[in-house]
């Protein structure tokens, strides 16, 4: 209330959104986070100086089809409260790994993996730490020499007005298996 003086309604109104996304971010299931997502925006437009609130919507678009849209939430987050979450880290370093920029995840996972050997160290996020710096080397060496695709509609007979997606091209190309909604 402090720092919203004569914003009373508008201040209950965030809060209101911020309460409604919480229920469905407590709920940890990628198709909930959409659902809080929305409500976490509408409450950021009035305050956009919230750790706690811009780290959960970097939550959010990571189990988006905006992915990358993670890293500005995540790094504003961090620039609010370093300590706005223990694995802070972890999700600098997939901001900036979706984004290609490479050495500044790879630094990230570094100081991620320096977190958990203070404690009782997880091994699953050990390797999962490990794992994403491999990936942004090979990452990082792949870009360096880019492959010329050719992408090309193969017709109505698969790309219809519903949803397409998982194919599986036989070794000899005869044969192409997808799901379709």
């Amino acid at each position: 209330k402090e720092n919203f003086p004569g914003q009373k309604d508008q201040l209950r109104e965030a809060k209101r959104n911020i309460e409604e996304g919480d229920y469905f971010y407590e709920m940890k299931n990628p198709v909930k986070f959409k659902f809080a997502l929305e409500r976490y925006l509408k409450a950021q437009e009035f305050n956009p100086n919230s750790a706690s609130l811009n780290f959960k919507l970097g939550i959010c678009y990571l189990y988006s089809n905006f992915k990358i849209k993670a890293k500005p939430h995540f790094e504003k987050a961090y620039q609010l409260d370093p300590m706005v979450s223990p694995d802070i880290h972890y999700y600098l370093g997939r901001g900036y790994h979706l984004n290609m920029d490479w050495d500044k995840a790879i630094k990230e996972y570094e100081e991620y993996k320096l977190t958990l050997v203070g404690k009782a160290a997880n091994p699953v996020k050990l390797k999962d730490a490990a794992k994403k710096i491999k990936e942004c080397t090979h990452g990082r060496e792949l870009v360096k020499s880019p492959v010329r695709v050719f992408i090309d509609n193969i017709g109505n007979v698969v790309n219809t007005q519903y949803p397409e997606y998982g194919p599986v091209i036989s070794a000899d190309e005869d044969v192409m298996l997808f799901t379709s909604r």
